[in-house]
């Protein structure tokens, strides 16, 4: 039912169905993942950062759960960790950049110089 509140873009939903299953399924990186994906969606960073850190928390080879968690850094303008998190994405998929996760890594970067450098 999350799913299809997030593929409706019906975001608030997504969050109340996800949040509802958490209580029946506390130990599923999965569905803090689903929800940290709609609380991005909904610019709430800071939920989704905390959804996406414990849905690695519970399993710490869910490659949503980092490119989450480093959507959620870089919106915060956490640069530094939201490359961490893009690397661990790009070793996940075996070191290649032919999935659009590993073109991320570039973008962290491009940004976090301009950021730092006072261009942006």
């Amino acid at each position: 039912m999350g799913a299809g509140s997030i593929g409706a873009k019906d975001y608030e939903s997504a969050v109340k169905l996800y949040s509802s299953a958490i209580e029946l399924n506390p130990g599923s990186a999965v569905y803090y993942g689903n929800r940290s994906l709609a609380y991005l969606r909904t610019e709430c960073y800071g939920y989704a950062l905390a959804d996406a850190t414990r849905a690695l928390q519970l399993d710490a080879k869910y490659l949503k759960g980092y490119y989450r968690r480093a959507a959620s850094n870089m919106a915060l303008g956490k640069f530094k960790a939201a490359l961490k998190d893009y690397e661990m994405v790009r070793r996940g998929l075996g070191g290649h950049c032919v999935h659009p996760w590993g073109q991320c890594v570039h973008a962290v970067v491009s940004v976090g110089q301009c950021v730092h450098s006072g261009v942006w």
